[in-house]
């Protein structure tokens, strides 16, 4: 079990106004986010938390990491016995949570909220150049809890218990709805792929502003888990 917490994040004015896709650019909200930006530089910490492991078995709707059963109809039918994965939680941090925004104007938690999608954003990228340069992979992907049914939210709990006690290991905790504390979190399965596995074609959501590829009905129903438990 690794952590990586020496994560650079370089955040500026046109990476924000580029996430939240706007045309015109007000001063006010350039001021907003260079001001943010400022307050959140000094603090903002993402924390990787991961392992190498193997596929130790599969059954019908599940596989076996570290002695754990994780049900899933999706890593079920991509993965075999004995491929390498990389199960993992990334995190934007809690440090930058000590950001005091709560006397600020809505507009500005809004801004807020999109630096800590992009510090978790750098994170996620710089995990994936990570497991390329260290592994020698050409290509990884990764599986996440929550991509509709193909594996359950509820399937948190499990992924979790691969790690320990995370919450102390690196500020992250799950609530009584598996969602992760703080938000800006992302947990799952990475694995070397021969081309780019991506959740949202599974995602029937249409108003994602993520979105980075069509939902696929047909290969959603391939990897429908609905009667998973």
């Amino acid at each position: 079990m690794k952590i990586l917490d020496s994560i650079p994040v370089n955040i500026g004015l046109e990476d924000v106004l580029d996430e939240l896709r706007i045309k015109r650019k007000p001063l006010s909200i350039e001021n907003s986010i260079l001001d943010l930006i400022d307050r959140v530089k000094h603090v903002v910490r993402p924390k990787i938390l991961y392992k190498a492991s193997n596929i130790e078995a599969k059954s019908d709707n599940s596989i076996r990491i570290e002695g754990v059963e994780i049900t899933s109809a999706i890593l079920r039918m991509i993965l075999k016995d004995g491929d390498i994965v990389f199960p993992h939680i990334i995190t934007s941090g809690i440090e930058v949570e000590s950001v005091d925004i709560s006397k600020d104007s809505y507009l500005k938690k809004l801004l807020f909220d999109e630096i800590k999608g992009l510090a978790l954003e750098t994170a996620v990228n710089y995990f994936e150049t990570f497991l390329k340069e260290k592994y020698g992979f050409e290509t990884v992907s990764a599986v996440n809890p929550g991509a509709p049914e193909a594996w359950p939210l509820t399937q948190q709990p499990a992924l979790f218990s691969i790690f320990g006690n995370v919450e102390e290991l690196i500020g992250v905790r799950l609530t009584d709805n598996f969602m992760m504390d703080p938000i800006k979190s992302v947990s799952g399965i990475y694995f070397p792929t021969d081309f780019a596995f991506m959740n949202c074609r599974l995602c029937p959501q249409e108003r994602c502003v993520k979105r980075k590829a069509e939902y696929d009905e047909r290969l959603a129903e391939k990897y429908d888990n609905t009667n998973v438990s």
